[in-house]
Parts: structure tokens; C-alpha cells; sequence
């Protein structure tokens, strides 16, 4: 668990995405985000989501962060 709540391998951040993962039922509650297998579905899902609104993979890493900076940009150096 990171210093801002963010769970899992992927860093769910469970107080932002409760509601909504919930309803569409990859979840059911903030334990099951330790679940390698439900916290890469809810990443998947989030990634999806934010994609439907900025389509450029720079965009969509960078909500994904929190719009961290220095995340999505790391991220995009190590595709190269």
C-alpha cells in the first residue's frame, strides 16, 4: 500500500475507484485488490476508461497516475 492508499501491483487508488469498480463487479470490497487477478481486471478497466476520453497512451498514463509527471514518462522511456 502506497503513502496515498493506492493498492496491488497496479496502485488502485480504492477511495477514488470504490464505487465504481463495485458496481461494475470486479470488486466487492478493498481486500480483494491484493488479488493479483482482481487488481490487474480493475487496472485493466480503469486504463479502458480513461482511454475512451484521450486516446494518446501519454494521456491515458498520465490520469492514470494522478497526474504525475514524471510516471507516465518513465513509463513511456522503458517502451522504447
Amino acid at each position: 500500500v502506497s503513502k496515498k492508499g493506492a493498492i496491488g501491483i497496479n496502485q488502485i487508488r480504492f477511495s477514488i475507484w470504490r464505487d465504481e469498480l463495485k458496481k461494475v463487479g470486479i470488486i466487492r470490497n478493498k481486500k480483494e485488490l491484493f488479488n493479483i487477478h482482481k487488481n490487474m481486471k480493475a487496472s485493466h478497466y480503469i486504463l479502458v476508461k480513461y482511454g475512451l476520453y484521450s486516446k494518446p497512451l501519454e494521456e491515458v498514463l498520465y490520469r492514470y497516475s494522478g497526474g504525475k509527471d514524471d510516471y507516465y514518462l518513465k513509463v513511456m522511456e522503458e517502451m522504447k
